[in-house]
């Protein structure tokens, strides 16, 4: 009998017989190059040469250096000391010093312009350098001229009356009854059509003549003087808005400019004779506010009214 060898299929063994055992064979094979590579990534990435070496890595930054406060500066103490902060007060000194000649130096030219006599702002920065900057220069001056001024009255009565047309500001140089007629309470003045006649006012807190309300028009405000002696007196004059002043029937100050008005702004003089002496203000009005201030100085007491 013919003996015949029977081929086995090429696909269905591998050596050593069944599909397991190749199937191992093959993913053992795939799974030592995948971990080849693997290792080699790695193995780049701590070499210094690959995308992820730290070689190449920006440095951080340095700290930054531990931070400086500077005390706050301080506003100066009763006697002009600085506040103790710990540090050189040279500078606080200096600037305490810088700020008394200042305030010195304003009042001085306001006096120098008015004469010795003392206007409440004046007295107000001088006693502030007194008192709030006693270590500089400056204070034993300005108390030097505290000591010289003579004080200054505020007019805080005064006769008043208003009404007369001032169109264009054409009332300051227009000449109307009260500046012709010696004055009299009881006197009426025809004014744009109605009755004026003298009212009895009286300044309020701030020593403001309020004349609201009203719009171009012009008033006037009447005084009289008492001194003892002839004298040389000084008027500080504040308006809203031009004005004039006579003493005595003469014509000592004028302002053309229309304004605000502020104590003090401006300052004129002029002699008392011994007796009773007669002031006259103009004040003529736009529109917006209108009043004034007036404020007189001398040597000798003097007594107003009304």
């Amino acid at each position: 009998m013919e003996h015949r060898t029977k081929r086995r299929p090429a696909h269905t063994t591998a050596p050593g017989g069944g599909s397991g055992p190749m199937l191992m064979f093959v993913l053992g094979s795939i799974g030592l190059v995948g971990l080849a590579v693997f290792v080699g990534f790695i193995m780049s990435g701590h070499s210094g040469t690959g995308q992820g070496s730290t070689a190449n890595m920006p440095k951080p930054p340095p700290p930054p250096p531990p931070s400086v406060t500077t005390p706050a500066a301080t506003e100066p103490a009763e006697g002009g000391k600085p506040a103790e902060t710990g540090g050189d007060t040279g500078g606080m000194e200096d600037v305490f010093e810088l700020v008394a000649k200042d305030i010195y130096e304003q009042a001085k030219a306001k006096t120098d312009r008015n004469g010795p006599y003392g206007t409440p702002d004046v007295i107000t920065m001088l006693e502030r350098v007194v008192k709030s900057y006693s270590e500089t220069a400056y204070a034993p001056k300005a108390r030097e001229l505290l000591g010289r001024l003579h004080p200054v009255a505020a007019v805080k009565k005064a006769w008043t009356v208003k009404g007369f047309p001032n169109p264009g500001w054409t009332g300051q140089e227009t000449v109307y009854e009260p500046e012709t007629k010696a004055f009299n309470a009881d006197t009426e003045f025809s004014a744009e059509g109605t009755t004026a006649k003298w009212t009895e006012t009286a300044a309020d807190g701030t020593c403001l003549f309020n004349l609201l309300p009203g719009t171009w028009q012009t008033a006037y405000a009447y005084m009289e003087i008492s001194s003892p002696a002839q004298q040389r007196v000084i008027f500080m004059v504040g308006t809203d808005d031009t004005a004039k002043l006579w003493l005595n029937g003469e014509k000592i100050y004028q302002n053309d400019e229309p304004r605000g008005a502020m104590r003090a702004q401006d300052s004129c003089s002029g002699e008392l004779k011994a007796g009773t002496n007669t002031v006259l203000l103009k004040v003529n009005q736009g529109d917006g506010d209108w009043g004034f201030y007036l404020d007189i100085g001398a040597e000798r007491e003097v007594t107003l009214s009304p």
